[in-house]
């Protein structure tokens, strides 16, 4: 890869990261306002997790490509 897609994959990933977190806090926020549905407020809940799992692996890419940059 060269050096200048690289760095728009940091880029990338680092506002990714960003934007899941958003969306996981939003659905929080929203599951946290459901009234007489648990059902839909635990798949928002489950959905949020999901978004925190994503990013887990996305920190790990962004970490190993960063790490690649200074070899």
């Amino acid at each position: 890869m060269v050096k200048a897609d690289k760095e728009k994959l940091g880029k990338l990933l680092d506002y990714w990261i960003g934007h899941n977190k958003e969306h996981g806090d939003e659905l929080r926020e929203w599951a946290d306002k459901i009234r007489g549905s648990a059902e839909v407020r635990s798949y928002m809940l489950e959905a949020a997790k999901q978004m925190d799992s994503a990013n887990q692996f996305l920190t790990k890419a962004l970490q190993s490509l960063k790490a690649k940059q200074t070899d």
